[in-house]
């Protein structure tokens, strides 16, 4: 609901741009990805692995594309590959433990998951970090 407001004489004007935000509204700066993806959830004495890809990265959280449908609040292990940058390397390989945020069907008939990082093993946030310093963030 819109309410009229007077215009004060001494406010300095307002002016739009189009320009885009310098963060993404959480706050963390967003990459888009492809690296390859799989999950391992325990839950009720059962081992569940989910495999797909990262398409979208913060140092917070992740949006990945997964073969099955992923339970909201499970408690996950990542291992995703950060691709070489120079040909014969092996990948750099990320472990965090994470936990879903959300699960949904996507159009390309995969699930889209939201998931939160909680902690990276090792030195994964310092390699990860390293990493998307050399990306272009998205926003909005």
């Amino acid at each position: 609901m819109e309410q009229d407001t007077a215009e004060k004489p001494d406010a300095p004007p307002v002016t739009k741009t189009d320009a885009p935000p310098t963060e993404h509204p959480s706050g963390h700066n967003r990459y888009l990805v492809k690296w390859r993806l799989e999950m391992a959830m325990q839950a009720n004495g059962m081992n569940r692995t989910y495999h797909g890809w990262i398409g979208e990265i913060s140092m917070q959280n992740a949006t990945a594309y997964i073969e099955n449908n992923l339970p909201v609040n499970a408690k996950l292990t990542a291992v995703f590959a950060i691709p070489p940058r120079v040909a014969h390397e092996p990948p750099k390989m990320i472990q965090a433990s994470c936990q879903s945020v959300y699960c949904v069907l996507g159009n390309n008939g995969m699930f889209r998951a939201g998931i939160q990082f909680v902690s990276f093993m090792g030195n994964g946030s310092k390699e990860l970090a390293k990493e998307l310093a050399n990306h272009i963030a998205t926003h909005g």
